[in-house]
């Protein structure tokens, strides 16, 4: 009986396609007006010196070695600055493309699964985790970077399921490139592409010794670019003070902040400040391996699950009911399709590389690490969904191996 309500829910879905962008539209301005009469325009710390990059660049002087990772972003206020614009045209901006983000995520699902209720469904998660429409009305790179990554995704798309020409080429390579420049954290999204350039290296070549070394030599430079990234993060120091949460001990002490550290060695190692940020990493796993897994797996749990002890347990509860549904969900896919696909490769590398990077550093006490990975979350977890619900379609080509 629930079964054939959803089906005929679906059904309706389906029909009356032609209003889905209509009722996505209206609850994009609901959620968004709530957030902006709510937060109206936020400058945090980050905001400021974000400007001030932005400024350098006009007088002629280079970002130094951290903000080089955040040149899409100062690149979008300088053009903002450039046009005589303001903080308020600075957050309609990033409100404009936010909604363009809603538009990708939509014909991102409909271009792989060939179903409207999925991307209905995926573009309706996006917009009620309240948590991703909230950074909009912040000057931060934030709520450009989870656009961007989802308008990347969705050109990304459209390459494997259409017919490309050169201009949809580079017109795909101009954006990734930018948003990859957005914030540090892009490296996920060029970690996911070389997961599956070096699978189809390996399955495409005749010989294998060549494509075996192509991709070894792949890893090998994406390791090192991931060293130069860490160079100005003092990783060392978070693992010192224990935190799950960075920046948590800097707050006046409470009792739920209790939860929110793991007891140092009384001896800790310390790895000597000419190593490499990897190979620091190594070194602090290999003499205090327990301790580091407490870290790792602590930090990876907060993470995922979205939680908090100082949150609201509303805010806590509906991280959970939307988020471990739409993890079972593509889990369950990637069950299903097998890992001998490309889009199943790119969306483990590109999960993992983002939980990775976090339960390696620390994670943020605002959540906002977590957002960049719910396009794909999300397109999977809708499809997976309009699936169980009784949703019949053909096995679409990004299903195929």
């Amino acid at each position: 009986m629930k079964t054939g309500l959803w089906s005929r829910a679906l059904a309706i879905i389906d029909n009356n396609s032609r209003y889905h962008f209509l009722s996505l539209a209206i609850l994009f301005l609901l959620i968004n007006g709530f957030h902006y009469f709510r937060y109206g325009i936020v400058l945090m710390y980050d905001s400021y010196e974000y400007l001030r990059i932005a400024q350098d660049v006009v007088d002629g002087i280079y970002p130094d070695v951290h903000y080089r990772w955040y040149s899409g972003y100062v690149m979008y206020l300088w053009v903002i600055n450039s046009m005589a614009g303001g903080f308020g045209i600075i957050v309609l901006g990033q409100y404009v493309f936010s909604a363009l983000a809603v538009w990708a995520l939509y014909h991102t699902s409909l271009s792989l699964w060939g179903s409207r209720s999925a991307a209905y469904l995926a573009s309706c998660a996006f917009l009620v985790f309240l948590d991703i429409s909230m950074w909009n009305s912040f000057v931060l790179a934030e709520s450009l970077f989870i656009s961007f990554t989802y308008i990347s995704i969705y050109l990304l798309s459209i390459l494997t399921t259409r017919s490309a020409n050169v201009w949809r080429y580079i017109l795909t390579g101009i954006i990734v490139t930018f948003t990859f420049f957005i914030k540090p954290t892009g490296v996920a999204m060029a970690g996911a592409l070389l997961s599956v350039l070096v699978y189809a290296l390996l399955t495409k070549f005749n010989s294998r010794l060549p494509a075996l070394i192509s991709g070894v030599v792949l890893i090998l430079a994406f390791l090192l670019m991931i060293n130069k990234m860490l160079v100005t993060y003092d990783i060392v120091d978070n693992y010192q003070k224990g935190e799950l949460i960075f920046g948590i001990s800097e707050l006046d002490a409470q009792s739920t902040y209790n939860l929110l550290f793991v007891q140092p060695p009384d001896s800790l190692y310390i790895p000597s400040i000419m190593l490499p940020p990897l190979a620091k990493i190594g070194a602090f796993l290999i003499h205090h391996p327990v301790y580091w897994l407490k870290l790792f797996f602590g930090k990876m749990i907060l993470h995922l699950a979205h939680v908090r002890p100082y949150w609201s347990v509303l805010h806590n509860l509906m991280s959970l009911l939307i988020l471990l549904p739409a993890y079972y969900l593509f889990g369950r896919y990637i069950l299903r399709v097998g890992l001998k696909n490309k889009t199943v490769l790119f969306a483990i590398a590109f999960m993992a590389i983002h939980t990775l990077s976090v339960s390696l550093t620390s994670v943020d006490w605002d959540g906002r690490f977590l957002l960049p990975m719910l396009p794909v979350l999300f397109t999977i977890a809708g499809r997976e969904l309009s699936i169980s619900i009784g949703t019949k379609y053909p096995i679409p080509q990004s299903e195929k191996p």
